[in-house]
């Protein structure tokens, strides 16, 4: 299975986000990242096959929005 920039750039943020110290302009960088890798990776997806790792994308959307909501302070949607 390839992995994918999306996928490492979640996996930073949630190292960071869920740390016992996360450092909050250091998380804040990362959902940036982590929202630039996803939209790209969304744009990308062309076929049916691509179902299961839209699936993948929508959880992480979904997960970075919830960092920046009770990590990070930001209003919710």
């Amino acid at each position: 299975m390839q992995v994918h920039g999306w996928q490492k750039a979640m996996d930073a943020l949630l190292k960071e986000a869920y740390s016992v110290n996360p450092n909050v302009s250091k998380s804040k960088e990362l959902v940036k990242q982590a929202e630039f890798e996803i939209f790209k990776r969304y744009a990308e997806i062309s076929t049916p096959d691509d179902l299961a790792e839209l699936q993948r994308l929508n959880a992480a959307a979904r997960e970075v929005l919830t960092i920046q909501n009770e990590k990070l302070g930001s209003p919710k949607l």
